[in-house]
């Protein structure tokens, strides 16, 4: 789908006289993009906080523990209790 963007764009910028690559110095605006995208992935695993697990439920599977006697998820083999 982006390749037909591109060709559409290209045949118009053609059409009507415009220069078909854009200004050589454009490759900032990439640099920045690509660091505000690893920014924000940094962000989303390392500063946000982990949520606080939910009563009655393994903290490592999310496995329901209800009527579990035992104290062992039987999902993932995490000690509860």
């Amino acid at each position: 789908m982006a390749s037909a963007a591109f060709w559409v764009v290209s045949a118009l910028a053609w059409w009507h006289g415009l220069p078909s690559k854009p200004p050589t110095d454009n490759w900032r605006w990439g640099v920045f993009g690509m660091g505000m995208g690893l920014l924000s992935v940094y962000w989303m695993f390392r500063v946000s906080p982990a949520p606080d697990p939910i009563p009655g439920q393994c903290p490592k599977c999310g496995y329901d523990l209800t009527g579990n006697a035992s104290g062992v998820c039987p999902e993932c083999g995490t000690r509860v209790g």
